[in-house]
């Protein structure tokens, strides 16, 4: 029996002042928290500061004093990681990077170790992490002293966590790193003499991937030229060096990866000796391909009459078996230009003048070689393997002429204004594939205003400004004349030039562009986001401006200049919790809200509240019950489906603890599965389910600002499809096409990837060849995404060679640009046997919801684990189209699925504007809907050929209204949209107007009836 304490009168009235009291100091402790607004406190502290600066306080001092006195932390609870790198003992010579990730193995900071002491800091959130170097060279570690070299993360299972609490400063997270083997040799001149005291960029891969390990920026010895660098493992190695203003060379004297001699690091702790390098100067050259490396084409491009040279002229070989771009020249100067690394066969060569007004020089017609103006009329170049044909040189002549001004609003004269003049059937040839309509025409505007566009071939021109230098946001860039919309460019006049004739008079005259202004706040409607941005798109085409703003610290964002008219507005969340929108508040564009602009007024007061994501985080654990991690299984997608229909919403990769997170959900119910590709482990969903619809799977809720646990066990698969991937004209393979396996709910079980290795994204030793392993018994439809083909040609191109250092003397190479590098390699998907992929276009919607997934997503950090770092729009869920058939997979068995693909066109996959890929046999513009209308109405129009199309909008009286289109158009079927506006983008009263298209010898009218 408890006993009960007895009080006597006065201790219960002592109770009850103490009680009395507490209420008192709650009521003032809450009148404090109303009256001391941000404002208030943010005064007060001002207030606080001065006096000690009167006082002769170190204010940022005295605040740490208090906080240490008293264990105040900050309100967010960050705490730090501090410790020294050393280097066996010593400080290291070259800075050193700390990396912290969080249990499930994201980056939580990054820090670096340098100067005189090798400190580093790193700030992070209460929790537990793991802490790792990162260097060039030097064998990195996990902390504690675990070895981590190249970056290696296979040992994390025997390191330790850092534990931080919240405030806390934890010290001591030390290192020292072994330095590594050793390479030294000396860089020579082609002359023989050492290369002293110079630059050199040294890069060294493995033997089995020609993919950079490591790159050294050093310089040679003063006096010797030799040089010293450190591999952190031993292991088979080959080396390349460069310098500025020499040509690539890999040891040993070899001029390609493939041929490259094979280097032995015996131990990590070998030093290797005698790796010289001999380097050529650019022009030299140090012998062209040879060996396996194919042929080239090398020769002269000089100006007219062959006096003087061209100062930077671009060539192209284009393959004649198949139309594809081999290779690409660049000739500087008056030195050659070489185009390596060709398959034998016959090519034709283009060459063309490039910035030549830009930089001062005048500019050029291309040509063809030998003196043609298209690929008909050329000569073709023929290529032997390891020879170069030489010779191939070209005398390029003035062209065409457009001059003119451009002023601002008040008539005033606007000088660095970018005027580019554009082959007004570039979009028509989209298929030519020897792109002899990609021509452009630039020009900088004068002190006066004035321009002039030269090196013109005769044919029609689209010209547009561009104020990317100087007033930029004070005036409306337009197309001549007077059509300010990116988008606008088949509206536009066309300015025709004919031989070396000067076309004059071509002026614009630039208005005075609207503005919108707003915030970007949390859903709290007052704390900022910063670095969000703001996109402005067309209300009627839903097609993007070239406008955009970024919230400030404050929220505040501007977008100017806008032209009079009807915009959404998308607003793109730059950090990783708050949810992308459309204003107000809409996930998707035809929700979105109206915001109307009156040039040159600003439209105020368009504030975003920007919603909170969920997350859906965890870990994947194989069968035994051990989590999967960089040691066993790991980078492979997990997966969030909406649980109520089906379709994909985002997905993470595993990283190297084996943990996931798919961040910035909607609130919501989702289901998520772990698909790990090629490993023998079947796809699994949390809850143990083997698909979408077993009652296994569990259906996870998702809240705005919390995180949902969530783990999954994988269950072993034993079944494969495997099978090859190539093109249907040639047979030739499709390396990194991706090929899909799906259940019968459409939901992916399996993913494999053709050519290549799907853990490092590199060619495998199987050209064309994939597997997808670890499928249940049961019956599968396959299907192809061959789109992905392109990405590893992208990737591929070093894009810092572009980066020109105009006046510095130091002009890059164009290394990896030859070898059948095709920009057209695009294919039609299919679903086995033979059924091409259904709305596989890429549309606006499309597109609107692949940026607002892409923003969701995020990029990857450098050190993170992802595949691919960023969001690529992979079909983890599609219904199987009518017609396809499924294939079956036993216990154990591999079943071979081939696919051979069809090349496709642009067009072919896009349908932004013209809306069916099969040509219309006949003229036609089609009834308006809806029709009476109110705010707009729309209409088709079908061309069986090519030609101006003129469609204009009067008035009863036969006034014009507006004009909808007004150039030249490629065959196809148009939809066309009149939102009840003139050409000044003012409404027009309610009434009739008719609608005429004119294309040849073809005229149409309709009626519509505006009612308001």
């Amino acid at each position: 029996v408890q006993r009960m304490k007895t009080y006597t009168k006065a201790e219960e009235q002592r109770i009850e002042r103490a009680l009395k009291g507490l209420q008192a100091k709650q009521k003032l402790l809450q009148a404090a928290r109303v009256a001391l607004t941000p404002d208030v406190r943010m005064r007060a502290g001002v207030v606080a500061i001065r006096g000690m600066l009167v006082k002769g306080q170190d204010p940022a001092g005295e605040i740490d004093r208090i906080r240490r006195a008293y264990g105040i932390t900050e309100a967010t609870g960050r705490g730090t990681i501090r410790g020294t790198v050393r280097v066996e003992g010593a400080v290291p010579d070259t800075p050193v990077e700390v990396v912290a990730f969080d249990t499930l193995g994201y980056v939580a900071d990054v820090g670096r170790a340098d100067g005189a002491a090798g400190r580093y800091v790193l700030t992070v959130p209460p929790g537990r992490y793991y802490v790792m170097t990162v260097s060039t060279g030097y064998v990195d570690e996990m902390y504690q002293d675990v070895p981590a070299p190249f970056g290696s993360k296979a040992g994390w299972r025997s390191a330790t966590l850092v534990e931080v609490g919240p405030g806390a400063d934890v010290t001591g997270i030390d290192f020292d790193l072994s330095a590594g083997a050793t390479i030294t040799g000396t860089i020579y001149d082609s002359d023989g003499y050492p290369l002293t005291d110079q630059p050199v960029t040294l890069q060294v891969t493995g033997v089995q991937s020609p993919v950079s390990l490591l790159e050294y920026e050093v310089w040679t010895d003063p006096g010797s030229g030799t040089y010293t660098i450190h591999v952190p493992a031993a292991g088979l190695y080959k080396l390349a060096a460069s310098a500025s203003g020499y040509t690539q060379v890999w040891y040993d004297g070899k001029e390609s990866w493939a041929q490259a001699d094979t280097l032995v690091v015996p131990s990590p702790d070998a030093v290797v000796t005698g790796v010289d390098f001999t380097l050529s100067r650019q022009g030299e050259g140090i012998g062209l391909p040879s060996a396996g490396a194919g042929g080239a084409i090398s020769g002269v491009v000089k100006g007219p009459g062959g006096l003087f040279p061209v100062v930077a002229a671009l060539t192209v070989a284009f393959d004649l078996a198949d139309s594809s771009v081999a290779g690409f020249g660049l000739a500087l100067l008056g030195n050659p230009y070489v185009i390596g690394g060709l398959e034998e066969g016959s090519y034709l060569v283009y060459a063309d003048d490039i910035l030549g007004d830009l930089l001062g020089f005048g500019n050029y017609v291309g040509e063809f070689y030998d003196d043609a103006q298209t690929p008909d009329e050329a000569t073709p170049v023929q290529v032997t393997d390891n020879d170069t044909t030489s010779g191939i040189d070209f005398v390029l002549e003035e062209g065409g002429k457009i001059k003119g001004t451009v002023t601002g609003p008040s008539g005033q004269p606007l000088d660095s204004v970018l005027v580019v003049a554009i082959d007004a059937q570039i979009l028509s040839a989209a298929n030519d594939p020897f792109l002899t309509h990609v021509r452009l025409g630039l020009a900088l505007t004068d002190g006066n205003g004035e321009f002039t566009l030269s090196g013109l071939r005769t044919g029609d021109y689209v010209l547009r400004t561009f104020t990317v230098i100087k007033h930029v946001g004070e005036v409306l860039d337009e197309y001549w004349d007077g059509h300010h919309s990116i988008w606008s460019f088949r509206e536009a006049d066309l300015v025709h030039v004919q031989g070396k004739n000067v076309v004059r008079n071509i002026n614009f005259t630039l208005d005075a562009g609207g503005r919108i202004n707003g915030h970007v706040y949390a859903s709290d409607g007052s704390t900022p986001i910063p670095e969000t941005v703001v996109l402005a798109l067309n209300a009627d085409s839903n097609l993007p401006e070239l406008v955009y703003g970024e919230a400030g610290e404050d929220g505040s964002y501007t977008l100017s200049p806008l032209a009079t008219g009807d915009y959404k507005l998308l607003a793109i969340s730059g950090d990783g919790s708050h949810l992308s929108e459309f204003y107000d508040n809409a996930y998707r564009v035809e929700d979105a809200d109206i915001v109307h602009v009156d040039a040159p007024n600003a439209t105020n007061g368009i504030d975003f509240t920007l919603n909170e994501g969920g997350v859906i985080q965890g870990y994947v654990y194989l069968p035994d019950g051990m989590p999967v991690g960089a040691d066993t299984t790991y980078r492979f997608p997990v997966v969030a489906y909406d649980a109520h229909t089906g379709l994909m919403v985002d997905y993470a990769y595993v990283q190297f603890p084996g943990g996931f997170r798919i961040q910035k959900l909607l609130p919501g119910e989702y289901k998520v599965a772990a698909l790990p590709i090629l490993y023998g482990y079947a796809v699994t969903y949390a809850g143990g389910g083997d698909t979408f619809d077993d009652p296994a799977s569990q259906s996870i809720t998702v809240v705005a600002g919390a995180a949902a646990d969530v783990d999954i066990t994988l269950e072993q698969g034993t079944g494969s499809i495997v099978g090859k991937v190539v093109e249907k004209e040639t047979g030739a393979p499709l390396d990194f096409a991706v090929v899909m396996a799906y259940d019968a709910t459409g939901h992916a079980a399996g993913l494999g990837l053709a050519g290549a290795d799907p853990e490092k994204m590199l060619p495998s030793d199987s050209p064309g060849e994939y597997a997808i392993r670890g499928l249940r018994p049961g019956s599968y439809y396959v299907r192809t995404f061959a789109f992905t083909h392109i990405f590893p040609q992208v990737s591929s191109l070093d894009l810092e060679n572009f980066d020109l250092e105009f006046g510095e003397g130091d002009f890059p190479e164009l290394p990896g640009l030859g070898g059948g590098f095709d920009l057209f390699n695009l294919y039609q998907d299919e679903w086995y046997d033979g059924v091409p992929v259904q709305n596989s276009k890429i549309t606006l919607d499309a597109l609107y919801s692949f940026a607002l997934a892409f923003a969701r997503h995020g990029v990857a950090e450098d050190y993170e684990d992802d595949l691919i770092p960023f969001y690529v729009p992979l079909p983890f869920q599609d219904t199987p189209a009518p017609g396809a058939s499924a294939v079956a997979v036993s216990d154990g068995g591999e079943t071979t699925v081939d696919f051979a693909l069809s090349g496709a066109s642009v067009q072919q996959i896009t349908d932004v504007e013209n809306e069916r890929t099969a040509l219309p046999s006949q003229y036609e513009l089609s009834q308006a809907y809806p029709n009476p209308f109110n705010p707009s109405t729309r209409l088709t129009l079908a061309l069986p050929r090519a030609g101006r199309v003129r469609v204009t909008v009067y008035d009863l009286l036969g006034h014009v209204v507006r004009h909808l289109v007004d150039g030249p158009r490629p065959a196809g079927v148009y939809t066309l949209s009149w939102n009840a506006t003139n050409d000044r983008g003012e409404p027009v009263p309610s009434g009739v107007y008719f609608v005429r298209a004119e294309a040849g010898s073809f005229k149409a009218t309709r009626k519509v009836l505006l009612l308001k």
